[in-house]
């Protein structure tokens, strides 16, 4: 077991159990500390971690867990728009990251997770995936690179949301479960596993034909075994 999943291990024991301001102040404070930030940027964020934990309300008798679900939806703009970010954004990126929470579609819709991911130690099981999605749609030779972004984006929500370490833990559910009007790249995602030999839905998906759009599938694509999704 590496330092860094010892470290999510700890994270996931202490979200289920009681609040205790002290313990999360300094989980998260462990998290920052690995970032690959400058250390003025981990700097600035341990101080909005604090400022955030000073003035949101203590989860009196509840797991930590239960106090991020309640407090989620003050976390989101009142008009919340796709990467436009929440409330307290390094407080909730140290949470999230440091898998102390686990968050939902509408926090993670709502926040650029590539940077996250980027930023994390390389044993980190995100990083891990993150790579083997961009080496999986980068073998193809067609996507562009914001189709494969958006891919890559897809797949990190995806596992952050149901708290998975590994791409193959995805099952069709979980793809059909992305809310139609939540974050672009499912389509990419779904070519993505395929190729990566986990195919939750989508079976050998054929190279683009000529004119065909370079960030994903059209949204005319129809071919056996790809489960349309018009609003991707």
């Amino acid at each position: 077991m590496t330092g860094r999943v010892a470290q999510l291990d700890s994270a996931r024991r202490l979200r289920h159990q009681l609040f205790a301001r002290d313990e999360v102040a300094g989980a998260m404070r462990a998290e920052v500390a690995c970032w690959s930030n400058g250390r003025d940027s981990r700097g600035e964020a341990l101080r909005g971690i604090m400022r955030f934990l000073a003035a949101v309300p203590a989860g009196n008798g509840c797991t930590l867990q239960q106090w991020w679900e309640q407090l989620q939806p003050e976390l989101l703009p009142r008009a919340p728009r796709l990467n436009h970010g929440t409330r307290w954004p390094a407080a909730v990126r140290a949470l999230v990251t440091g898998r102390l929470v686990q968050p939902d579609w509408k926090v993670m819709a709502s926040v650029a997770v590539d940077p996250w991911i980027r930023r994390l130690p390389d044993d980190d099981p995100l990083v891990i995936a993150h790579r083997q999605l961009r080496e999986a749609l980068s073998r193809l030779g067609w996507p562009a690179e914001q189709g494969i972004r958006r891919g890559t984006s897809a797949g990190l929500r995806l596992m952050l949301v149901n708290d998975y370490d590994q791409l193959n833990q995805i099952v069709e559910t979980d793809m059909d479960a992305i809310p139609t009007d939540g974050p672009l790249g499912a389509d990419m995602l779904d070519i993505a596993l395929c190729e990566a030999g986990i195919s939750p839905g989508l079976h050998n998906e054929a190279p683009p034909a000529a004119g065909h759009n370079p960030n994903g599938p059209s949204k005319s694509l129809s071919r056996p075994g790809f489960r349309h999704r018009s609003t991707r």
